[in-house]
């Protein structure tokens, strides 16, 4: 299994925030998968942001050869090695 470092969280959560979107990206454990929740840092539910979060998220983690899995709530995702 593959994993995602706390130093590649931390270079995902600077983008996030160049980007100016008022998200931030949380690891957790790796028992079977890498799992990881978003934190939204404002009460604005803008769902082009979300969009624009979820967009990121995604060329992210395909640079770094994953792909996600989201839960219901798209709050919490899980990696993958593609």
């Amino acid at each position: 299994m593959k994993y995602i470092s706390i130093a590649e969280v931390l270079t995902l959560n600077q983008k996030i925030k160049e980007a100016e979107l008022p998200y931030q990206i949380h690891l957790r454990d790796a028992c079977g998968k890498q799992s990881l929740w978003v934190e939204c840092l404002n009460e604005d539910k803008n769902d082009q942001n979300r969009q624009m979060l979820e967009d990121l998220l995604k060329e992210y983690f395909h640079s770094l050869h994953f792909t996600l899995e989201y839960s219901e709530d798209r709050m919490n995702f899980w990696i993958a090695a593609k």
